[in-house]
């Protein structure tokens, strides 16, 4: 049987290799740990944020049934001005059946391209597309 080339590992002594062995898996078991411990941190964080959004959005829903049945802004201003106090909200539009706005303040969700849209950029854009049209129909 041919006799293996000796590495740096094996010139070592018996005490340090085990020494080196028990550091190695030492780390190894902290850096476990570690993803492990972020990961359940990170889904209780998640959940908690999915709940408190959810309790967020039914405490507006119960509260805006009025400025709705009234069909009043004044009323649904101050229901989204004190939703907007709660952290991790970006925006708040309150309509009717009909897709009046009574409030909208914030950024605005956008179902089509499934993101965040700042509300007085979107307004920037539409007021260009519509100049840009009036120019096309003037030209």
């Amino acid at each position: 049987m041919p006799r293996l080339k000796p590495n740096w590992f094996d010139k070592l002594r018996f005490k340090t290799q085990i020494s080196l062995v028990f550091i190695f898996g030492i780390l190894v078991l902290a850096f476990v740990t570690s993803v492990t411990v972020s990961k359940i941190s990170s889904t209780i964080i998640e959940e908690h944020e999915m709940l408190q959004g959810k309790q967020v959005t039914e405490s507006l829903a119960r509260r805006s049934e009025i400025a709705l049945l009234y069909q009043s802004s004044e009323t649904a201003s101050d229901i989204g001005g004190d939703a907007m106090n709660f952290p991790g909200v970006k925006g708040i539009v309150i309509e009717t059946d009909k897709s009046d706005v009574l409030f909208a303040t914030g950024s605005m969700f956008v179902a089509d391209s499934s993101e965040f849209v700042d509300q007085d950029s979107q307004q920037a854009a539409e007021t260009a597309n519509k100049k840009a049209t009036e120019l096309s129909l003037v030209a």
